[in-house]
């Protein structure tokens, strides 16, 4: 794979990161739980709740202007 990587002038990365990248994407994008598990291969959402899910930094913010927007709307 780190052959490959440098043939295509990418960077590195393992598939463990790329496993790890996979379940927080799948996560920002409200895929289910149950769903991500299954695609993920993982037994139990433990490792899957504790380990791997994680904020997309880019999708926070359009979270945070969704939550306000609404906000708004209610308040005012």
């Amino acid at each position: 794979m780190n052959r490959l990587q440098d043939e295509l002038n990418m960077p590195h990365f393992s598939l463990h990161k790329l496993r790890h990248y996979f379940a927080s994407y799948m996560s920002s994008l409200n895929i289910p739980e149950a769903d991500i598990l299954e695609m993920g291969g993982w037994e139990t959402d433990y490792v899957m709740k504790n380990v791997y899910r994680h904020t997309m930094k880019d999708k926070l913010k359009t979270s945070q202007d969704k939550a306000s927007d609404a906000l708004s709307k209610i308040l005012f």
